[in-house]
């Protein structure tokens, strides 16, 4: 799958709520809990996800063109998924 069909799959309501969910429970639980763990429920919905970043929250994923870091960008009291290529 390629990078954009990747983001594409993410960038879907279902997919990045669930993310922005993650984000939430992360910032909540972060001294208690194993940030593996959230990668192995992200890689049910998106296969292609090889790692999850701490700072910022994201999945880094692979594409048969190239890899794709998908993250959340927070702006005052706005959080947005954004992403670029690494």
């Amino acid at each position: 799958m390629t990078k954009q069909k990747i983001w594409a799959a993410i960038n879907t309501d279902k997919t990045s709520n669930f993310i922005f969910n993650l984000y939430e429970r992360w910032q909540d639980e972060k001294e208690y809990e194993d940030i593996a763990d959230y990668l192995t429920a992200i890689q049910k919905s998106i296969p292609q996800a090889y790692a999850i970043t701490k700072r910022p929250f994201g999945i880094k994923c692979k594409g048969s063109d190239g890899n794709l870091h998908a993250f959340i960008k927070r702006s005052g009291n706005t959080i947005q998924l954004s992403a670029k290529n690494i």
